[in-house]
Parts: structure tokens; sequence; C-alpha cells
């Protein structure tokens, strides 16, 4: 079902991070070094491929190619949304993508999710082999399960579950990746309380807690 409480815990993470000494960024004030604290949860600049364009924020993808959030997830039980901006005449893919294979040979990333160099590194829901037909504003739920067994990702469509789309039997350290091809605009929505996302998560899942990075 779709949120009905907009509140915030910005005064939480605000007071929890003076205590800690911690800035936004994730680094101790003037300390000018990264720690597992971080306040954001953003697609990388760094971790695309070369015709992918991140926002200024991290929040949107757009181009060519694949592009990885850095924070791997670690949760048992973990969700995050996928809003769909534009359509156009592209396609896109929406899963995760192995940290271990990524990580030498980031021109993988020039390459869609599940082809190519990125086929035995990554698993996603692909828009142009999925009988459901996604539009301008749509918000894709993701949950990623590995507390019974092989860890196994499922997607919602505005809320309801879309059926013959899971994918289980994963192996490794991921993190949330997206592919775009031109004419696609991505946003993805990393928030950690239930409230910041479109639509509640399933029952057991929470947002990610942000980690140190894998990469």
């Amino acid at each position: 079902k779709k949120k009905k409480d907009v509140r915030t815990m910005e005064c939480v993470w605000d007071c929890l991070a003076k205590i800690l000494g911690f800035d936004y960024s994730g680094a101790p004030d003037n300390s000018g070094v990264k720690t597992s604290f971080e306040r954001n949860v953003r697609f990388d600049d760094a971790l695309k491929g070369k015709d992918v364009k991140v926002s200024k924020d991290g929040c949107s993808v757009s181009g060519n190619g694949t592009c990885m959030v850095k924070t791997a997830l670690h949760q048992d039980k973990v969700y995050w949304e996928i809003t769909v901006v534009e359509t156009g005449e592209g396609k896109f893919r929406l899963g995760v993508c192995k940290v271990a294979g990524i990580k030498d040979d980031l021109q993988a990333l020039d390459d869609l999710l599940g082809d190519d160099r990125m086929a035995d590194v990554s698993w996603a829901l692909k828009s142009d082999q999925c009988t459901t037909l996604f539009a301008g504003g749509d918000t894709i739920g993701i949950s990623y399960d590995q507390i019974s067994g092989r860890p196994q990702v499922d997607f919602y469509l505005n809320g309801d579950k879309l059926p013959g789309c899971s994918i289980s039997g994963l192996s490794g350290v991921v993190c949330p990746a997206v592919s775009v091809t031109y004419g696609v605009e991505l946003k993805g929505n990393f928030s950690v309380e239930d409230v910041d996302f479109e639509f509640l998560p399933p029952a057991g899942f929470s947002g990610i807690i942000p980690s140190r990075s894998m990469i």
C-alpha cells in the first residue's frame, strides 16, 4: 500500500551525526577519512559505463550502460525503489551486480545487466523481456532476501508484486544496479525509513543500511 505518513528521521540523523562526530558525507569532522557511517546511498559516478550519466545528486541515471550503487547488501531482507522517469524508445534493467565480478573489470559496465560481460555477474528484471508494459511515473520496488538459503530478488510494480519475475539462486556479495539505453531515465530511492518510500516495503523488509564500501 502507498505510504500515508510523510514524516522523516531527519532530526534523529542530525543528532546521531553530531554525537558521533560525523558529517553527512560519512567522515568524522575534518578527518578526511571515510568510515562505515554514511548518510546517503546513491548511484556512484565512478561505477558506471562510459556513456551513462548520473545526476549531480546521485539519484538519477540516463544514457546507455550500467550504473551501480557502491553500498553492498549485507542485511537479511532489504528493499529499495526505482521510478521510471522517462521510457522513450529504450529499455532498462533493474537488479543487482556481484561486487567481486566487476571491481577488476569496470569496462563491463558499458554492457547491460545480464548481457555480454555482465551475464555471469548480475541478475536483473529486463523491461524488454517482461510481459508488463512500464510507463513514465511507474515505481518498481525491489526486495532482496538472503535469510532463507540462496538469495532471491522480487519486484513490485506500484506496490503490487510482479508475477513470474522473481530471481533466485544468487551468489556472492552484491550491490544494487540499473541499466539504461538512450531515452530512458531512472530515479533511485535508497531510503532507510519505510515512510520515505513511495510504497511500503513487504513485511519484514527495510531500507538499505549503509555499510563500509566493498568496492
